[in-house]
């Protein structure tokens, strides 16, 4: 419902200029329809301990002793436990490299925001363990494959010299390979590991608004 009420808002225009998804209308049949059939909670009732993603990720063969292929699945994993959606992923515009942070910061458009407008989004690693840091992979790969890490998105890679994205459908399904492959049960998506994720910081401790604001949750999700 929120979905079709944005998609509302950004066609429509009513004639006093407002948008129509915050007419007061319209916002109580929302809430009618949603009363009706609310939506359901929880996809999942538990999650997989993210430990098992960790070891998979640390399984990778050291430099270039791994292929293109096992990085660049290993960097997409790695942005989804630190927040990121498929979409947000297939929909970077720009990114640039923190070496005194060891950090990444993208720029894309997210779920949450207008056609048009970008989010500025800062993944940060550790540097001490270099196949659990985003920095890490995507300077590995400047490295090792410069000819297939183009200026735009560290996931667009080169082909006969022609730049080909990754779209959103390509992105879950390289997830979801290596979910199989760490062996996490059948019945998860790729989406689950940012559910896993948020879940081993609840038990870290870390306060749930942080981890709210880190996955771009609303209070209500």
């Amino acid at each position: 419902l929120a979905n079709l009420r944005s998609a509302l808002s950004s066609k429509l225009m009513l004639v006093s200029k407002a948008k129509l998804g915050e007419d007061p209308l319209v916002s109580q049949l929302m809430k009618g329809v949603y009363r009706s059939r609310p939506t359901k909670t929880g996809k999942y009732r538990e999650f997989y301990d993210i430990q098992i993603i960790k070891d998979q990720l640390l399984s990778l063969p050291d430099g270039r002793n791994s292929s293109f292929r096992e990085i660049q699945s290993n960097l997409i994993v790695l942005f989804y436990i630190s927040g990121l959606r498929a979409g947000d992923m297939a929909r970077i515009s720009e990114f640039s490299l923190d070496d005194a942070n060891h950090s990444v910061s993208i720029i894309t458009q997210t779920k949450e925001l207008v056609r048009g407008e970008k989010a500025n989004i800062v993944i940060r690693g550790d540097s001490s363990s270099p196949k659990l840091c985003p920095h890490c992979l995507i300077k590995l790969i400047r490295t090792s494959w410069p000819h297939k890490l183009m200026r735009r998105t560290p996931l667009i890679y080169n082909r006969a010299g022609v730049e080909h994205g990754l779209s959103a459908v390509s992105i879950r399904n390289i997830a979801k390979a290596f979910l199989t492959r760490a062996g996490v049960p059948e019945g998860f998506s790729a989406h689950s590991l940012r559910g896993a994720a948020a879940t081993a910081a609840i038990n870290q401790g870390i306060p749930e608004v942080a981890i709210r604001r880190n996955f771009r949750w609303t209070a209500n999700s």
